[in-house]
């Protein structure tokens, strides 16, 4: 660990503005340290000094207001956040909840505004992200340290605590599986072998100890690396098992009956490269090289926070009632990368419930992927399996062509549908396999997008209908949006600030109410900024079904945009202006109008808000004569260069 610290303070320190790490202050280094092992991979990042500007968009430079790392994962509307403090020192139980309750704080005072930020460099960084009022529920923050401690008691389920072990750990798994593990079992003669162990394929059939299933998921399962290492990519969505019936049961069974659970549980499938088996005397160890667990990862994270509750609670009864309860499992011996997949698919199916990971090798899906990877422009990278490795010639520079068939359906809802409910609400279902139905691939969502009849064209999903271009352009509409909310957001936040201190100074009752209700007004804009993307897709392409004709061979000069900050920077202005600020106002007129603006949250994730907003746009749009010529001017200056 020493080691990476040193390298990458030589390769960062003084680069930047401000400088990540300072001259001299080698501790600082130690942040890259973990934003490497922890999200490297997940982020595609680069670590050296020529890739500057990336690290810094996920690094707060000192002072730092008590966070020192910022990840924002998600799309639009369904973001999520990590929120890290690092500390290149061991740190007590107290000194762990101090830096838990400072970063919290930060993100509480944050989202009352930002003005109470006095770090500016944190600041930036917070306001440049999609963190509001709407989704600081969506925050889980993790302290790194060297110390041993990883629970205390009173943790809460949104507060992870990752110690230098862990690190270790993590950072030695170099294929997305544990590098090596070796698990205790237990029964007569210790196992039941299937095959010869020589073989490329062999396996064997043991029991293996609860509480040291548990703590092999401990070791892993806080971080999102950590759960793709130890559960691979072929994982059910479905993971976090407070939410599960099952783990109740579980539970139960641990704390009243611990030897039934063998009885009442399904067991668990483990794959790996290597089993090597060893008996020493009354014990039998099996050391697991470069494996992942396949099938069972509810049984295996359940009974982790099992664990993690007793150590949080110091319930040594519960810690004791783990250690005798045992799980059979299927230890495989696989070399075959496809057989090895095939594996992961087949010990899932027993579930209707599948994730999209499961339908990845779908035929569909990989002739979708593959003509839009093919090299003829626009190259877009579309990934079907989490996790996957984005090819090498794919040019990273172009932002808005990386996207996810789950993200591409979704907007294809939104754009090409005019459905910005179903975009939102119809996720979660997309991948699900109704096998009560046979009209369907999949289920009717997941056919309108990717079905695919090689006969005839016009039966196949609406993304193989549409062209390489006009999927580029959905793309970017995403990509306006998000960058549009920043601006948009920070102007009106500003106008906020001003607005609250003018009512504190002010006097006069009239004047008083009238500023109130500015910022009631703002206060309003502000939260449906953040939670209006397909709505503000659904708005681009309603103008572009009733005026776009003129345009249709044109597109935008991507390439421009990328490599031009003013002609960037004005586009999305531009484009935030005449789009996003209508999008806000005619939800928020139609949430006024329906009796609904105290929540427009709510609102938004209902389906008569689709209908009204769509109904109230087009006759907006029908009525003010002068859109047309707007709308017009705005695509004759930006969308001109020949597809």
């Amino acid at each position: 660990m020493n080691e990476l610290i040193n390298q990458l303070y030589e390769e960062f320190k003084g680069i930047g503005s401000p400088a990540i790490v300072r001259n001299g202050q080698k501790n600082d280094a130690f942040e890259l340290v973990v934003l490497k092992i922890l999200y490297g991979r997940l982020l595609d990042l680069t670590f050296d000094k020529e890739h500057i500007e990336e690290i810094q968009k996920y690094i707060i430079a000192p002072p730092d207001a008590g966070i020192d790392i910022f990840i924002e994962k998600g799309d639009g509307d369904d973001s999520v956040f990590d929120i890290i403090q690092v500390k290149n020192k061991e740190l007590t139980e107290s000194e762990l909840r101090d830096a838990f309750s400072t970063m919290e704080r930060t993100v509480r005072d944050f989202c009352k505004s930002p003005i109470n930020i006095s770090s500016e460099n944190c600041r930036e960084i917070l306001s440049k992200s999609s963190l509001d009022n709407n989704n600081k529920k969506n925050c889980s923050y993790f302290v790194v340290h060297t110390g041993n401690i990883r629970e205390f008691h009173g943790m809460h389920d949104y507060e992870h605590v990752i110690n230098l072990v862990d690190l270790q750990i993590l950072s030695k798994s170099k294929k997305d599986k544990v590098e090596e593990d070796t698990l205790s079992i237990t029964g007569e003669g210790g196992y039941m072998p299937f095959g010869k162990p020589d073989d490329n394929q062999s396996a064997l059939i043991c029991n293996i100890n609860g509480y040291d299933l548990a703590t092999l998921n401990n070791k892993y399962y806080s971080t999102e690396i950590g759960r793709n290492i130890l559960f691979g990519h072929n994982l059910r969505e479905q993971l976090n098992p407070k939410t599960s019936k099952s783990y109740t049961g579980m539970k139960k069974t641990v704390k009243e009956c611990p030897k039934n659970f063998w009885y009442y549980n399904n067991g668990i499938t483990i794959v790996a490269e290597e089993v090597e088996p060893q008996k020493n005397g009354d014990t039998t160890s099996i050391t697991l090289r470069r494996f992942s667990v396949v099938n069972g990862a509810q049984t295996t994270s359940s009974l982790g926070l099992i664990l993690q509750e007793a150590e949080r609670n110091r319930d040594d009864k519960i810690k004791e009632a783990l250690k005798q309860t045992y799980v059979i499992a299927r230890i495989l011996k696989v070399n075959d990368p496809d057989t090895e997949n095939c594996v992961a698919i087949y010990n899932n199916t027993q579930n209707p419930i599948t994730s999209r990971d499961m339908v990845a090798n779908n035929e569909e899906q990989r002739k979708l992927y593959d003509r839009l990877i093919d090299t003829s422009y626009p190259q877009i990278y579309m990934e079907i399996r989490r996790g996957s490795k984005i090819p090498q010639s794919f040019n990273k520079s172009f932002v808005h062509r990386k996207t996810s068939n789950e993200t591409l359906a979704q907007l294809a809802y939104a754009g090409y549908f005019l459905q910005p409910f179903t975009a939102k609400d119809k996720k979660a279902a997309l991948f699900n396999n109704d096998i009560s139905q046979t009209q369907y691939t999949m289920n009717e969502i997941y056919h309108r997008i990717f079905h695919l009849d090689p006969d005839n064209d016009k039966e196949s999903g609406v993304l193989f209908r549409k062209t390489k271009n006009e999927i580029d352009e959905l793309l970017f509409t995403q990509e306006l949006y998000k960058e549009g909310k920043t601006y948009l957001k920070n102007i009106i936040q500003d106008r906020l600030d001003l607005e609250r201190k003018q009512f504190e100074s002010e006097t006069d009752s009239d004047q008083k109410i009238a500023i109130q209700t500015r910022i009631d007004r703002d206060s309003s804009m502000l939260e449906a900024i953040g939670i209006c993307m397909f709505y503000y897709i659904t708005t681009y392409y309603e103008f572009d079904a009733q005026y776009g004709s003129s345009w249709k061979n044109k597109r935008f000069d991507f390439e421009k945009f990328y490599q031009d900050k003013s002609y960037r920077k004005e586009l999305v202005a531009d484009f935030a202006d005449f789009f996003l600020v209508r999008t806000i106002q005619v939800l928020l007129g139609t949430a006024k109008e329906n009796g609904k603006a105290a929540n427009i949250n709510n609102w938004v994730r209902s389906l008569m808000c689709q209908t009204k907003y769509l109904e109230k746009l087009r006759a907006d749009i029908g009525y003010d004569m002068n859109l047309s010529t707007q709308y017009d001017n705005l695509m004759n200056k930006y969308k001109v260069v020949p597809q």
